[in-house]
């Protein structure tokens, strides 16, 4: 049965008894009934009703140690969030909350209409086959092949015929040529791909991805990213947490920003950087530049040769910038920008 059959059976039960309450007992008995109809309404219904993950008012601590502290998250069906913090800012152990590796200190978590860690026995155990969860490490077997380390993995998902899909999967990232390889023989680089291809082995609603461009060359992390575009497209929901700066534009994505467990900021990449004032940019041309004779809504910092720093009051300012230089000459090589800025927030 269906969260909305769940809902409406739901729904018209509470009515029936409502009518025959009110003819019964009158206004007063029938109005106290409906206290307590709306004080004890299953929670799946009223947190989970469009939502295949719901966090509500999570914290996490390890002994004394805060891990999180009153995170509330939501993704719906086709929704890619992108979780952005520094090293110790919650993300892994947000994702491992919402995989139902941790049990939240306080706070509910909800995960495809039901209630993690809340006795429901065999239905948990289904649940857990829907989400597929790639670590910071690379849960792989290393004195085993990557073909046998996909084969167990897909026995545990009860995947039948496992081995066209896992070649597939191989062949996306190139390197099915290195499926009789032992694990332990491989590069960082290869190791992450084979650890991205166990993540997308079941075919799971929800993908839990903790920084998986790491160690990724700039061409694998491209194939990363479509491949995880094409599965927003098709419903799949997924989480994705990365202290990665450029990977803000990377993705059309819900960006939530963390730090030291809290919820910092939440909105699109553009509406985060909108609200940075005072941006130091880092510009390189190809050629000699009179940089200060550029004027505008910005200040020029340092200039070494043909590189030059410039504050501008917000990251608007920067493609005036980028025209000005050009206007005047300047052939641009690179532009880096915001890096320094939005870790100094992030750590705030």
């Amino acid at each position: 049965m269906t969260m909305l059959q769940i809902h409406l059976k739901y729904t018209y039960n509470v009515v029936q008894t409502f009518i025959k309450t009110y003819r019964a007992a009158g206004f007063a008995t029938c109005a106290a009934f409906s206290a307590v109809f709306f004080i004890s309404i299953p929670p799946n219904i009223t947190c989970m009703y469009g939502d295949v993950v719901r966090a509500l008012s999570v914290s996490k601590y390890f002994g004394s140690t805060k891990a999180l502290s009153s995170i509330s998250l939501r993704v719906k069906k086709g929704e890619f969030v992108l979780l952005l913090g520094p090293n110790g800012a919650g993300k892994s152990t947000l994702l491992k909350l919402v995989a139902g590796l941790y049990r939240p200190t306080s706070g509910r978590i909800f995960v495809l209409g039901s209630e993690l860690h809340n006795n429901f026995g065999t239905k948990e155990a289904e649940i857990r086959k829907r989400i597929s969860f790639a670590g910071e490490n690379y849960a792989l077997y290393d004195h085993i092949t990557v073909m046998d380390n996909l084969l167990f993995f897909a026995k545990l998902y009860d995947i039948p015929d496992p081995s066209e899909r896992i070649n597939a999967l191989l062949g996306d990232f190139g390197i099915e040529d290195l499926k009789h390889r032992r694990v332990e023989e491989l590069s960082r680089g290869t190791k992450q791909k084979v650890a991205i291809c166990r993540a997308l082995l079941n075919d799971s609603d929800i993908l839990l991805l903790d920084e998986p461009s790491a160690f990724l060359d700039p061409a694998a992390s491209e194939l990363l990213r479509a491949k995880l575009e094409r599965l927003v497209r098709e419903g799949k929901s997924i989480i994705y947490a990365t202290q990665r700066i450029d990977e803000l534009f990377n993705f059309k994505s819900n960006i939530l920003l963390i730090s030291r467990g809290r919820i910092k900021m939440k909105g699109s990449a553009n509406s985060i950087l909108s609200s940075i004032r005072n941006v130091d940019v880092e510009i390189t041309t190809l050629n000699s530049v009179d940089a200060g004779a550029i004027k505008g809504n910005w200040t020029l910092k340092k200039s070494s040769g043909n590189s030059f720093v410039f504050q501008v009051k917000s990251v608007s300012t920067i493609p005036e910038l980028i025209s000005s230089i050009a206007a005047s000459g300047g052939k641009i090589l690179s532009v880096n920008y915001l890096k320094e800025n939005i870790i100094e927030m992030m750590a705030d």
